[in-house]
């Protein structure tokens, strides 16, 4: 469905396929039952850490960047700004494009809140550039009503309540970032499509999760579609810092490596 969530991420329904579980043992023996057909294997190309891309592009912090463009994994770049471990430095970074406050931080590592205020606060004393864009975010879309993706594509809000408008605080920021990941993946599925109706992928397309796509090839082209897809993925729009997409091939949709 196109216009099945708020963010304008594509939604699966009867079955809801891009919410099978991935982290309980009954969601991976459900994967495991969706097989390649013979002499065919199934291949995943996802995004690596996509919505952290698109923060230190929108927000221009130049660590973040410079991270990015030196390889470096982000997560360990921020726990050593922070002095926390990479566990609680991953939760933080995820954390604050998903809205997530002190509280929920709190309970998600374990810590108490004032503890959890201490790290936040911290964050964004070490990236003072990605608080500020946070502000003029948020304040835009309270002085315009909406926010605008990385396309141009708005999402509308109407607050009417001081509760309101923090929620609108958070949802805006998150819409930005999933709304711009959206945009991503549908310009990468529209290229694809239209490759594979001209005959230069012999690939067939058959999922979308958020920033994965999942293909049926046949296993003796697997290489070089993948790197044709690769391709695509990186190059699909330019930002400041590099687009990277990861490949996993495998029979079944459970294992995949």
């Amino acid at each position: 469905m196109q216009i099945g969530t708020a963010t304008g991420r594509l939604a699966s329904r009867e079955p809801n396929l891009q919410n099978v579980p991935i982290r309980r043992e009954s969601g991976q023996k459900l994967r495991e039952s969706f097989i390649a057909d013979d002499g065919k294997k199934l291949v995943s190309l996802d995004y690596s850490q996509i919505e952290l891309r698109f923060l230190a592009h929108f927000s221009g912090e130049e660590t973040l960047v410079d991270g990015f463009k030196n390889g470096e994994d982000i997560h360990s770049v921020v726990a050593e700004k922070l002095d926390v471990e990479r566990r609680v430095a991953k939760t933080v970074n995820f954390g604050l494009i998903y809205g997530m406050g002190s509280k929920k931080l709190a309970k998600t590592i374990d810590v108490s809140d004032s503890e959890a205020n201490k790290i936040l606060k911290s964050y964004f004393e070490s990236f003072p550039t990605v608080k500020r864009y946070y502000e003029e975010i948020t304040d835009e879309v309270l002085n315009y009503g909406y926010i605008s993706t990385i396309l141009g594509r708005r999402r509308y809000f109407a607050p009417k309540s001081k509760r309101d408008i923090e929620a609108t605080r958070r949802e805006s920021f998150n819409t930005l970032f999933q709304g711009s990941v959206a945009d991503l993946i549908k310009l990468v599925m529209v290229e694809v499509d239209l490759r594979i109706e001209r005959g230069e992928l012999p690939a067939k397309m058959l999922l979308q999760i958020h920033d994965e796509l999942i293909f049926e090839v046949n296993e003796d082209l697997v290489d070089d579609v993948v790197k044709s897809i690769k391709e695509i993925m990186e190059n699909i729009i330019e930002i400041n810092v590099p687009l990277i997409a990861n490949s996993r091939v495998g029979d079944n949709w459970r294992y995949m490596e």
